[in-house]
């Protein structure tokens, strides 16, 4: 799952995370975004944090790569 969604299910805002973290906000609006990729680091707090919903994967992959897609079935036009 996106950080972004994340958040938005839990009904945080970037600023939690943002103190939680002890980063400022750009930063997570970037990572929400797309725009940067967190360090090891902080990929390993986010995971943990989010009870492992958020991965490493999320921050590498669009959403549009696997979610959504029939996985080429027969039958699918």
């Amino acid at each position: 799952m996106k950080l972004a969604k994340y958040l938005k299910k839990q009904k945080l805002k970037i600023s939690h995370l943002a103190t939680e973290f002890g980063v400022v906000h750009c930063v997570v609006r970037r990572w929400c975004i797309g725009e940067v990729i967190p360090d090891r680091k902080n990929m390993q707090k986010i995971f943990k944090w989010s009870k492992g919903e958020v991965t490493p994967n999320d921050f590498y992959f669009s959403a549009n790569d696997n979610e959504d897609s029939d996985g080429g079935s027969p039958g699918a036009a």
